[in-house]
């Protein structure tokens, strides 16, 4: 074990998003739209709530798409959203940065470190995130909330409505931290440097 170190991943800042103002909870999920990344799971919740208006955009696409598209005809009209399809991967900000956007979820039954995840905290988005595999490693009760790795509608319903109702303030400081947590370890301008030292060391210290 003492010949391996861990160096993180990361992204780079293009600037922050803002929270909504007009009384509407826009969330984001990004990801390939396959059955591991359980995104049928925020497309059952949206169908139980009925006293808040959520926008609600999925940023990516795959072969779960039709399936998720069928829920989009029977929401109450509260709810809106959308699929953007396949994207390339520099457009994911674009939807994020200078714009409202309140909370990012991921739902996966299985995940490494994502860098959706990274991304969305570099525009100072709180996360939701499922507590598999290195999810814990980047979200904490301080910038979003772990959830639980069989997570089901009705309780991602309660959690979506849990947010919704925190105050401006309790939702800026989250923010805040969400943005925090990407600059202090997955900024990756200063990754990059770090790890740029660590091989010029390693080759000096081995020529």
């Amino acid at each position: 074990k003492n010949k391996i170190k861990i160096h993180k991943l990361g992204t780079s800042y293009d600037g922050s998003s803002h929270q909504s103002t007009d009384n509407v909870l826009r969330i984001f999920s990004c990801s390939l739209l396959t059955y591991v990344k359980r995104i049928h799971i925020i497309a059952e919740a949206l169908h139980l709530i009925h006293n808040i208006n959520i926008n609600w955009t999925h940023i990516g696409g795959g072969p779960e798409e039709k399936k998720i598209n069928v829920h989009f005809n029977n929401y109450s009209d509260n709810i809106t959203a959308n699929i953007t399809g396949l994207i390339q991967p520099n457009n994911v900000k674009s939807f994020y940065v200078g714009k409202p956007a309140d909370l990012f979820i991921n739902v996966s039954s299985s995940e490494g470190i994502p860098v959706s995840i990274m991304e969305a905290m570099s525009a100072s988005i709180p996360v939701l995130a499922t507590n598999v595999g290195g999810n814990n490693e980047i979200v904490n009760k301080t910038n979003g909330k772990l959830l639980p790795t069989d997570i089901n509608p009705d309780l991602l319903c309660s959690e979506l409505i849990n947010f919704f109702n925190l105050s401006r303030n309790e939702k800026n400081i989250m923010r805040r931290n969400s943005f925090n947590t990407f600059k202090k370890y997955h900024d990756s301008k200063i990754n990059s440097e770090l790890l740029s030292k660590e091989l010029l060391s390693f080759f000096k210290n081995n020529d």
